[in-house]
């Protein structure tokens, strides 16, 4: 009951919520999302205007490293986030499953990305939540 209240009063404090992040599908939402990490949405927006401009999930595969590097390093980690990215693009097959535990054998895919990415497409009742929460 007191959850129902609670999902109740945040209804109305944010009646339509929406993610900040821009994608046009499902694998840019994901790959927007792990970027999102340690840095802020409109960073991650002006990247993968650019990055999804040059590369698609396809090309994403074989894509050199250091270019995506270049794209990346505005968002810091830019390393790790383009083998995550080169990871993410060669196990993505054309559709991401409702399914939070596959989605985070995905690299650069913890819990919140996770329940973001669900959330967003299949509007499952997961609450992203990251370390400044429990601080």
């Amino acid at each position: 009951m007191k959850m129902n209240r609670i999902f109740e009063y945040l209804d109305e404090l944010f009646p339509n919520p929406k993610c900040e992040l821009e994608f046009n599908n499902e694998f840019e939402l994901l790959v927007a999302t792990m970027l999102s990490a340690q840095t802020t949405d409109k960073k991650v927006n002006m990247v993968t205007k650019e990055l999804f401009n040059k590369y698609n999930y396809e090309s994403l595969k074989d894509a050199n490293i250091n270019d995506l590097e270049k794209i990346l390093k505005p968002l810091g980690m830019s390393n790790k986030k383009a083998r995550y990215l080169i990871d993410i693009a060669n196990r993505y097959n054309g559709h991401i499953l409702n399914d939070r535990d596959v989605l985070m054998e995905y690299s650069g895919v913890g819990r919140k990305v996770a329940n973001i990415v669900l959330l967003e497409l299949y509007n499952e009742p997961y609450m992203p939540v990251d370390t400044h929460v429990s601080r």
